[in-house]
């Protein structure tokens, strides 16, 4: 019978040691109230200015545990709500952080975790795309297109 995971086995690593997986940074307490509080105070500004100072400030605490915020329940919705708000050259660095060396499987040895991040991937993907000339984009959808009616 398995045995029930609190949330803080959750995210150090597995229940038992028989079987192995890789173990999760943790965002650190401080960090997911910082994020939590951050929410709020974001959501009470209308100004783009003042919420894209505030997403600066938001991702550069989060620096050097890039990995550890986005894989927090917590913290990574706070992060899709505040990408939006972000610069291009912000959601790149930051993301670039979190997929550096084994970061990205990492987190994909973790499918309890996967459910907690999905969201905030989609979103970063979703600003990347949006990002993208017409005629790149064009072509991605030509080849996604491709692939998958050759699927079928």
């Amino acid at each position: 019978m398995a045995s029930k995971r609190t949330h803080d086995e959750a995210f150090a690593g597995p229940a038992d040691d028989a079987a192995p997986q890789a173990r999760l940074p943790r965002a650190t307490q401080e960090i997911v109230t910082y994020f939590e509080e951050l929410k709020s105070h974001f959501d009470g500004l209308d100004d783009k200015e003042e919420q894209s100072l505030l997403v600066a400030n938001a991702l550069e605490e989060a620096s050097g545990q890039e990995c550890a915020v986005a894989t927090d329940p917590a913290c990574s919705r706070v992060l899709e709500a505040l990408l939006p708000a972000a610069e291009p050259q912000q959601i790149a660095k930051f993301f670039q952080a979190v997929l550096k060396g084994e970061g990205l499987m990492t987190m994909a040895s973790r499918c309890d975790h996967l459910q907690s991040v999905s969201h905030l991937y989609q979103e970063f993907l979703n600003l990347f795309f949006s990002l993208l000339p017409e005629p790149v984009l064009h072509n991605l959808q030509s080849f996604w297109g491709a692939c998958i009616g050759g699927c079928t």
